[in-house]
């Protein structure tokens, strides 16, 4: 082979293991910018869904709470109802407004019932499935509440609601959830 030929072959060979070690690079390249990209894309998404659910828990703490105080202020009502004279078993603290006294506690009443069920709405829409039943609880008190002036539950219902707050509203639901809250004043 003359000095030429093998001056040709050494390029050639030369340039081809160049070529190849371009192809490595350029595939290990592509290799670690997919991979770079697909952590960036992660990130991105973690960093949305703790955004959601922080957005969330703000918006199911108003309408946790908003229930909790209209439940109070349409139960606390209650106590200013005069009582119907009515016969028989449809009787109830309710009563038929024949005072302006009794007028005005009727009427302050509806309008409390009317938040209250606008509250439920709310908590219908926003809130958990946990959150929903032991809303039920509370409303069934309240049925319970405005017929008769005995235990009706209430207390316990709402402490109920509060201990599924905690679980739903924390970031980090702790062992105190699990555990009765105070009494309700």
């Amino acid at each position: 082979m003359s000095r030429f030929g093998r001056d040709v072959l050494i390029a050639l060979i030369s340039g081809i293991i160049a070529l190849g070690v371009s192809l490595v690079t350029v595939i290990s390249t592509n290799a670690s910018l997919t991979k770079s990209l697909g952590a960036s894309r992660e990130g991105q998404a973690n960093e949305f869904r703790e955004t959601r659910e922080a957005e969330a828990r703000n918006k199911n703490a108003e309408v946790y709470q908003a229930l909790l105080a209209a439940a109070d202020a349409y139960y606390v009502s209650f106590d200013s109802l005069c009582e119907d004279t009515s016969p028989g078993e449809n009787a109830s603290w309710v009563g038929t407004p024949d005072e302006p006294r009794c007028e005005k506690a009727y009427l302050d009443s509806r309008n409390l019932e009317d938040r209250y069920n606008h509250a439920a709405n709310a908590l219908y829409i926003y809130g958990s499935d946990e959150a929903w039943q032991a809303y039920s609880k509370i409303d069934q008190a309240l049925d319970k509440a405005i017929y008769t002036k005995e235990d009706d539950g209430y207390d316990s219902a709402y402490g109920k609601f509060q201990q599924v707050m905690c679980h739903d509203l924390s970031a980090v639901p702790g062992g105190r959830c699990d555990k009765a809250p105070r009494p309700h004043d």
